[in-house]
This record gives structure tokens, sequence and C-alpha cells, in this order.
């Protein structure tokens, strides 16, 4: 969706962080003198009714920094505190969510990046838990809240997939690590392996 075709729409209606088909189904819009946008961690949902697709990636580390100073107005730009936002936007994965949430906290509490830093390597999970700070009225959340969002809408079959996983590298990492030479051998949260149309 181009940002012509949002100017030029009547009407906008946001479908946030949709999980199922059954959400927008039953309300989707007849008519076609409006913009939809629908936010989606599900790339079938992605797909269908939409016209059009955007991939969110994570930040890269320099872009991560350069978004935390950016969030951070009130601090200056001085060698140590860029290199503060680096690491903090390294130990958060370049997740934009992460480092905004953690860019409200900064501002609220008045750190510098290396205080946060500092901070954060002592009470990380606490951290994570701060819902004072954000920068949104009405958004109660805390980071630690996301996560438990996104795990909970698992299936066994994805947790134990990513059970796997989180012994790798998070890129490149092969298909062959689900093929097994006999099946026989696998765990039975791994059975799933056996059938090559559901992994694939």
């Amino acid at each position: 969706m181009s940002l012509l075709t949002l100017l030029a729409a009547k009407w906008l209606l946001i479908f946030d962080n949709v999980d199922s088909h059954e959400v927008i189904e039953s309300c989707w819009p007849a008519s076609k003198h409006g913009a939809i946008l629908v936010t989606t961690r599900d790339a079938v949902i992605a797909t269908l009714p939409i016209d059009l697709g955007l991939e969110v990636n994570e930040f890269e580390i320099d872009e991560g920094a350069e978004f935390m100073l950016f969030m951070s107005p009130k601090r200056r730009r001085m060698a140590d505190e860029e290199a503060a936002a680096h690491r903090i936007a390294d130990r958060l994965g370049g997740l934009p969510l992460a480092l905004s949430q953690m860019a409200a906290l900064i501002n609220a509490r008045s750190y510098t990046m290396a205080e946060f830093e500092t901070m954060y390597d002592k009470y990380d999970q606490r951290l994570h838990k701060q819902k004072s700070g954000w920068k949104y009225l009405g958004y109660e959340y805390g980071l630690d809240t996301v996560w438990e969002i996104s795990f909970s809408t698992l299936g066994n079959e994805a947790r134990a997939c990513l059970g796997v996983l989180s012994f790798f590298a998070p890129d490149s990492i092969p298909a062959k690590v689900f093929e097994a030479s006999d099946y026989t051998r696998l765990p039975s949260t791994l059975s799933f392996c056996e059938d090559e149309l559901r992994y694939v």
C-alpha cells in the first residue's frame, strides 16, 4: 500500500497484531473507498486478502543504535554514548519494539546510555517487566508480555522446533537438521518430522 493510496482513502482501518484469519474474515470491508493496514507475524495472513505486504525486519546494529539515540533526544552525541547505544542495540537483538521500550525507560529515568547499560547488565529481566516510561498512553504491557504472547500462540510442534533451533546461530540454519535417516530414533516431540509435507 503506497502513501498515495493512504492519502486518497476516505477511511483507514487498522487490524493490529492479527493472529488468525477469523479476525479479518468476519469484518473485512466491502467498500473500496478506503485503505486497510494489517500487522501480523503470520506469513499466510500477510498474503490473503491483502494486496501488498512489507516484511519488517530487525535493525542492523548501527541502525538500532541510531534509533536509540534518536528516541532519546536528551542524550548528547558523545563517543561513549554512541558506543553504549551500539552495545544496547546488540543486546536487544535490533528488535524495534525492545529498543523503543528501553529508550522510553531511558528517557523516563533520565539515564545516560552507559548508565542504562549498567542497569541492564544487572537487572535485564526486571527491566523487561517495567511498564513505566512507555510513551503511548493506555499501553500497559512490558517487554516480557510481548514475549509471553508470542510464545503462548505457538503449537507443540513449533515449540519443539524452537527448542532445537535455540542451540544454533540464528542465521542460515539448514533444513536438514529436521531430516532424520532413521525416524524411529526421534523423540516423540519431533515425530512430526516424519511427515515431509508438514515440516516443509
